[in-house]
Order: C-alpha cells, then sequence, then structure tokens
C-alpha cells in the first residue's frame, strides 16, 4: 500500500513540474476551469446534502421542517486564480456558512459540522486529466 501511495505522490510531482510548462496564460486558464469544476462538485454536494466522501449530514433536530438545509450556502462558494493557483472558498458575506461547515457554536447554539467543501479522490483524477490535456494542448502548439 505504501509503495501505490508513494508512487501516487510521485506522478503528482511529476504533473506539478509538467504544469509549470504551461505557458501562463494557458496555465491562468486551467486553474481558472479546475476552480470552476471543485465548485460545481461541492455545490452538488450540498445539494444532495452530503459532504465529499459521501457522507450523508446529520438529520435536523426538527423532524416537522422537512426542506432541504444549507442549500443557500452554494451562492457563497466563490472561486479565485490565477497561473499558479485555484482556490475555492466562502469570501465575504459567509459567516454562517463557516459556522456550520466546521460545527462551531454561535449565540448559545452549538450547530453540527456539515462539510460544505471537500475534495474526494475522483476530484483529483479528474484534475489531472485536465492537467494533462492541458500540458497537451500547449505542447501541439510548440
Amino acid at each position: 500500500m505504501t509503495a501505490i501511495s508513494s508512487n501516487l505522490y510521485q506522478l503528482d510531482e511529476t504533473l506539478t513540474q509538467l504544469a509549470g510548462e504551461i505557458p501562463p496564460v494557458a496555465r491562468r486558464k486551467l486553474m481558472r476551469k479546475i476552480a470552476a469544476y471543485l465548485r460545481t462538485t461541492n455545490r452538488s454536494n450540498i445539494t444532495q446534502q452530503k459532504a465529499a466522501n459521501g457522507e450523508k449530514w446529520k438529520a435536523r433536530k426538527n423532524k416537522k421542517i422537512r426542506k432541504k438545509m444549507l442549500t443557500g450556502f452554494k451562492r457563497f462558494i466563490k472561486t479565485k486564480s490565477n497561473s499558479e493557483t485555484a482556490t475555492i472558498g466562502f469570501f465575504g458575506g459567509s459567516h454562517l456558512a463557516n459556522i456550520h461547515h466546521k460545527g462551531k457554536a454561535e449565540e448559545g447554539v452549538k450547530y453540527p459540522e456539515r462539510s460544505l467543501i471537500g475534495w474526494t479522490d475522483e476530484n483529483h483524477r479528474v484534475i489531472k486529466i485536465m492537467i494533462l490535456e492541458a500540458l497537451e494542448e500547449s505542447l501541439a502548439f510548440r
């Protein structure tokens, strides 16, 4: 098992080095595409009321309320990207989303942790494919 994970780590390091060979304009476009993909998958998880790892969120305490929880927080998931990084998160006006994500207490109420943003092995696989496709495109134009 260690050999497999170490080989995957080496593959990731190689991909990172190869991604550095992509021209800055194409790399910026790639980072924007990666951030958009991650935002879409995390918004989908919120709609399905589950964490990134597939676990269902803890149910409401008040069983009379039947509507889905926290679906309004999808709009707070924003992306930032440049030629070096892609970031998704809650930026501005999302204090309550952070409380639910981390399971904090506020005003005497302890909210259960409901992971709103996460990362899966499937995300990792898709992003590797995106990097390889971008690398292939950039090498085709040289």
